[in-house]
């Protein structure tokens, strides 16, 4: 027996715990009491219908890797102020701007701890108690005066923390009161003012005022002054809004007018104060908190015109630029470009922006649900990197986590019902496969999607929806210039399967080819040798095999998609080091559904050719061809009805290597009674168990471990009717046999795979390899199963687990 190792992915739980251990060494941990909190994230109490919408387009495990991206690249200490947000696109400076969406964002994601160093440097940079917009290093103050956009987020952000942990009450009723008593002057009709130095009615900023959060304001501060606010808020942003198109412009006089009076405001991302830019660009999103939250009919009939204006011709999802005059007018970017409408005169800043494009995808909420599906996956996958260009920054990446939370659902009402805790999509582990997300179980994450050519002409984004990656098309030319690729590496002399299922909305072809980045683009391999694959409109199965000639780590494992217009559907794309013979040149690829490669005995997670465990072949669960990759399952069914436990396990059997337990804890002791019970806090509950568990690896808790502290344990096995060669895994919600790597499905009758990347290992010496727990007297109840933990977690493990490798 050989053992494999892989490091976690950046989207799971425990890359997150790995993540924040890392950053507490740099002062910059995630707290360790993340588990207290009320609502982990994902959680939401907002309820889509009769005319709002959010989207499934944009994954938790997407967000999760954002945000630590966001914190890892821009979270900076200050000792003794706290910690503040860098933005590196102005040279490291920090912006009140950049601190106020920093505390929104980390209460949201159960951040205390990044949470308390925003606030604590917005406090200790502030003047009469609202913070100076500009410090240019962890104390020099750069320019005074406030900017009213990061006060009311540090207002709000202080009451999603006081829901969260409790304690921030007075804070947000201090602020609030400075809020009103400074950033609004009763002379002009009851609208927020752009900072603490723009006393008079000409200098507004549309996008700094937030309807949504008036109701928690008032449940804090003045509820009549805030409903008033709320009434003044629509009225003037129905004076400001374009009636033909619903843009607004970025700054304005009080009464909605472009005409400024005594001031001259920064633009933000250039343009002119009377454009819909990246200032403006914000709006759809702070207004469509209050369609959100509160079903309200203002904010509706203000996104409407806005969204319809993005999804009317001549503006194409794809053409979507930086500035647009009012009237609809596309305008090149701050550093120009001839032909607006034209991908190829993209500037170094990146026409294709998050902020414009994200926002536009705000207002879809109050449209329809493939505007604001396919809004949010272009976003995702065509206009974020345009954000970077080679520098990540603050504005635009702060605002994507921002818009994200919004879209998803995950920017919860603090004002309304308590948030429930939803489950996040489940991620199938993928034994062997060189791509960190093949299935896309996590949404696009680790795939990047790029457009091509000289003539501009290509125009494809992508979106997840389902487990599956829909590539979309709405321009071609000739040559393959739509792309979608993963980093990947290769070694020489190495032999390689690409496998992927895909069908097209019409009959088409694709190229699918691992290549080297950069320098000759010389290609390592290419299905069909390069040939043209035609697609058809049903999925089928389509994989092939090649020998590396040379080693390199980043390659690109890239599909290109070229010469028509119909969408394509991807899913369950596979790339391994295999031992299978190389593809003849004339080897079919399109087997009707079914690899027709036989099976190797050396391939991860892929049993021997006709063989079985001990026992008899469950039923239902007869192989389809008996040479197909993935077929064999395992022998004898759960002893019971998956309901009833029997007898009880070997207390002697061996657990195996185990990857270290969440750094957390449930709430209560651990047990629990239905799918959302509190107890759990930040996990899940399995009410087959009575007990909590974490979803990454299926662990679950024991009150009794470690001397009654408690501590993660394996699932049990004779339980719920699983028997003593098999365990009850709340992960896949069944019993699982963790010597091949199948579940068994109660419905169906029969085993299917869900790979062997099991969280006990496996003990190689040939026993069974159970989760070697014990009951604590041996009863079948559901809330007094308690067990003990034979092997205690080893620290030598550090990030590596084991798996069987045949």
């Amino acid at each position: 027996m050989q053992y494999g190792r892989r490091l976690f992915d950046s989207g799971s739980r425990f890359f997150n715990v790995a993540l924040a251990t890392a950053l507490a060494a740099a002062t910059l941990a995630v707290s360790s009491s993340a588990g207290a909190q009320a609502f982990p994230f994902p959680s939401s109490n907002v309820q889509p219908g009769n005319g709002r919408f959010i989207t499934p387009v944009l994954t938790s495990h997407e967000i999760r890797a954002a945000y630590d991206r966001w914190r890892t690249n821009l979270i900076r200490p200050c000792p003794g102020r706290g910690s503040r947000v860098i933005y590196p696109e102005t040279n490291g400076d920090t912006r009140s701007e950049g601190i106020g969406y920093g505390m929104v964002i980390a209460a949201y994601m159960g951040d205390q701890t990044t949470f308390d160093g925003l606030w604590a440097f917005y406090e200790s940079h502030s003047n009469n108690g609202l913070m100076n917009w500009l410090i240019n290093n962890c104390d020099a103050v750069g320019d005074t005066g406030s900017a009213s956009d990061a006060d009311i987020d540090a207002a709000f952000g202080l009451i999603v923390a006081d829901k969260q942990w409790g304690g921030y009450a007075g804070d947000a009723s201090g602020i609030l009161a400075q809020i009103r008593g400074r950033l609004f002057n009763p002379g002009c009709g009851g609208i927020l003012l752009a900072g603490s130095n723009f006393s008079n009615c000409g200098c507004v900023n549309p996008s700094y005022i937030p309807p949504g959060y008036y109701a928690a304001f008032s449940e804090y501060d003045n509820a009549g002054f805030w409903n008033g606010a709320l009434a003044a808020t629509y009225a003037y942003l129905a004076a400001a809004q374009n009636d033909q198109t619903g843009l607004v412009p970025a700054w304005s006089n009080s009464t909605g007018g472009t005409n400024l009076n005594n001031c001259n405001p920064q633009v933000a991302g250039g343009g002119q104060t009377s454009e819909f830019q990246a200032d403006a660009a914000r709006t759809p999103w702070r207004v469509a908190t209050d369609l959100l939250w509160h079903q309200e009919a203002r904010a509706s009939a203000f996104l409407a015109p806005m969204a319809r204006f993005a999804t009317s011709p001549p503006v194409r999802i794809t053409h979507v630029v930086d500035r647009y005059q009012l009237g609809g007018a596309p305008l090149p970017g701050e550093n120009g470009g001839n032909n607006p409408l034209d991908p190829t005169t993209l500037n170094a800043l990146g026409r294709r922006s998050t902020f414009t494009m994200g926002g536009f995808a705000t207002a879809m909420t109050a449209s329809t649900q493939q505007n604001l599906d396919q809004f949010t996956g272009a976003w995702q996958s065509l206009y974020a990197p345009g954000d970077s260009s080679g520098t990540y920054r603050a504005f635009g990446n702060s605002l994507a986590l921002l818009y994200g939370l919004l879209v998803t659902g995950s920017m919860w009402d603090p004002a309304g019902p308590n948030p429930v805790r939803v489950q996040p999509p489940v991620v199938n582990p993928e034994p062997g496969n060189l791509l960190k997300n093949g299935d896309f179980d996590e949404g696009l994450l680790g795939w990047t999607v790029e457009n091509y050519g000289a003539t501009g002409a290509a125009q494809g984004y992508a979106m997840h929806r389902q487990g599956e990656l829909n590539i979309l098309i709405q321009g071609v030319d000739i040559a393959d210039n739509i792309a979608l690729y993963e980093t990947i590496g290769v070694q020489a002399n190495q032999n390689y399967l690409m496998r992927f299922r895909a069908r097209a909305a019409a009959a088409r072809r694709i190229r699918l080819l691992v290549q080297q980045e950069g320098g000759t683009y010389t290609v390592y391999g290419n299905l069909a040798n390069g040939a043209e694959v035609t697609l058809g409109t049903e999925f089928a199965t389509y994989e092939w095999v090649f020998k590396a000639g040379v080693t390199d780590p980043q390659a690109r494992f890239k599909f290109q998609f070229g010469d028509s217009a119909a969408a394509v559907t991807l899913d369950d794309v596979v790339f391994q080091a295999t031992d299978l013979p190389v593809s003849e040149p004339d080897a079919p690829v399109s087997p009707g559904g079914e690899p027709t490669v036989p099976v190797d005995p050396s391939n991860p997670g892929t049993p021997p050719p006709g063989s079985t465990p001990s026992g008899s072949t469950p039923s239902g669960s007869t192989p389809p061809g008996g040479s197909n990759i993935g077929t064999v399952t395992p022998g004898g069914e759960p002893t019971g009805s998956g309901l009833t436990p029997v007898g009880a396990p070997d207390p002697n059997e061996s657990t195996g290597g185990l990857p270290p337990g969440p750094a957390g804890r449930p709430t209560g002791n651990g047990q629990c009674t239905v799918v959302d019970d509190p107890a759990c806090g930040m996990y899940e509950c399995s009410t087959v168990l009575g007990l909590c568990y974490e979803n990454t690896y299926g662990y679950v808790w024991d009150a009794a471990a470690k001397n009654g502290a408690g501590d993660w344990s394996q699932p049990p096995n004779n339980v719920a009717g699983c028997g003593p060669d098999f365990v009850f895994w709340p992960k896949v919600n069944g019993c699982y046999d963790p010597e091949t790597g199948y579940a068994f499905d109660p419905v169906a009758l029969q085993w299917v795979y869900r790979g062997d990347w099991y969280t006990a290992g496996q003990d190689d010496g040939g026993s069974a390899a159970d989760s070697g727990c014990v009951l604590s007297n041996g009863s079948a109840g559901l809330n007094s199963s308690r067990w003990l933990l034979i092997a205690l977690f080893s620290a030598a493990l550090g990030l590596v687990y084991r798996r069987r490798v045949t």
